[in-house]
């Protein structure tokens, strides 16, 4: 899916990967109409065939649409174009966890508190969803 790097997917240019995951990959990305910067999220074409994955897809973005809170970002929009199945996030800068748990293998305290209030904002909201 690399491929996708420079064209439009919606009223969205994709720029370049960010991240990879097992349902497909994240671009860093403008939205055409306000010249913001995004992230958007791009499911496989391999998974966007199996009417169970499309559903997991759609059921995380409306998770995450649903929630609140400071560490956790904001969907802005879904859709589907050309077959490929895609949501839009907020755009934020910087390292993953993964990276920086790669650094020396512990997580940074001011992470560490972050981490614990976002768990316990997605543990009371998650009592509302059932995750498959």
């Amino acid at each position: 899916m690399n491929e996708l790097a420079g064209q439009c997917l919606g009223g969205y240019q994709l720029e370049d990967e960010i991240g990879r995951g097992s349902m497909g990959m994240v671009y860093r990305g403008k939205q055409i109409a306000l010249g913001r910067e995004v992230a958007v999220k791009v499911m496989s074409r391999a998974l966007a065939k199996d009417a169970s994955y499309v559903a997991r897809f759609i059921r995380e973005a409306q998770i995450i649409a649903g929630l609140n809170h400071p560490n956790i970002v904001q969907i802005f929009d879904a859709g589907q174009q050309n077959g490929l199945l895609y949501f839009v996030m907020e755009y934020v800068q910087g390292p993953t966890l993964a990276s920086l748990l790669h650094l020396d293998g512990s997580i940074p305290q001011h992470l560490a508190s972050n981490l614990k209030t976002l768990c316990s904002t997605v543990g009371a909201k998650s009592k509302s969803w059932i995750l498959a």
